[in-house]
């Protein structure tokens, strides 16, 4: 699998199912937080016969570089920044469009690629899209995040991301005593 540097980062990806007669038929995988691209193996598998499917860690993510926020300052693991990343890398991959596939974090990403640059998306494909989440206020019943609960909670990743992680990801594979996707 190649890498890609952006900003003197690696970027890693896959890029399968690539054919010279179907060049514009790109599908792009975005994965969620405290995943990878490993989350998309089945739907390379099944897609790559009739589509080009690229699918990469996002910084902080697998394969891809990792570096501390200290170190590269808050913007770098933004919304705005990691959508930037992802069309560095298309058109590195000499990619005009593509529809893009968001799951959980990588749906906002989609949605920034998608308002940020329209002209490169084809469609969206949102999978466990939270239209919101950090509520406005503590007395709005739509689903999300109370306003008391966003600090603890971004205090937790800043300052135990280790525990955090480890917690978050046994919640979302509970099925996964093997500890394949905590890699």
């Amino acid at each position: 699998m190649p890498d890609f540097a952006y900003n003197g980062f690696v970027v890693h990806y896959t890029d399968t199912g690539f054919s010279d007669s179907r060049p514009g038929q790109a599908i792009v995988f975005i994965h969620g937080s405290c995943s990878s691209s490993r989350i998309f193996s089945h739907q390379l598998s099944r897609f790559q016969p009739g589509y080009r499917c690229i699918a990469l860690d996002l910084f902080g993510h697998g394969k891809s570089s990792s570096p501390l926020p200290s170190s590269v300052g808050e913007q770098f693991y933004s919304l705005p920044s990691l959508a930037k990343s992802i069309i560095s890398l298309l058109s590195y991959l000499s990619l005009d469009r593509a529809t893009f596939v968001g799951w959980s974090l990588g749906n906002a990403i989609s949605l920034t690629i998608a308002r940020s640059y329209p002209a490169v998306v084809d469609n969206l494909v949102l999978i466990a899209a939270s239209p919101t989440f950090f509520l406005h206020s503590e007395d709005d019943d739509f689903p999300g995040m109370r306003p008391s609960h966003v600090k603890p909670f971004l205090d937790h990743i800043r300052n135990d991301y280790d525990s955090f992680y480890k917690d978050f990801v046994s919640r979302q594979y509970p099925e996964d005593q093997s500890g394949v996707y905590n890699q």
